[in-house]
């Protein structure tokens, strides 16, 4: 299946493993997938969007699908430290629909 309208919320770690996820569809459904399914998706959301550089200790963020296009925002940490973070919002790009 593909979701093209929904709201992807993550975390990565400094290998840009997944650590946590969850996928609502537009219905309010929660998707279900596998942790690997997710971080391919995020590693190619990633690679095509130059402005999204995740960071050297945590990324976590939400994706709005939005039909066409997505929006983009993340909390990019500086330390380990869950205080010390920087929030990027990349705004509106070209969706990169979700398969699972």
């Amino acid at each position: 299946m593909v979701l093209k309208n929904g709201v992807i919320e993550f975390s990565l770690n400094d290998n840009l493993d997944c650590e946590n996820y969850e996928i609502i569809d537009v219905n309010g459904n929660e998707i279900t997938t596998t942790y690997d399914n997710v971080e391919n998706y995020l590693n190619k959301v990633i690679k095509e969007n130059i402005n999204f550089i995740p960071s050297d200790h945590r990324t976590v963020g939400t994706i709005k699908l939005m039909n066409d296009f997505m929006s983009i925002s993340y909390k990019s940490y500086n330390r380990p430290d869950w205080n010390d973070f920087d929030t990027v919002e990349l705004g509106i790009v070209d969706i990169i629909p979700l398969t699972y």
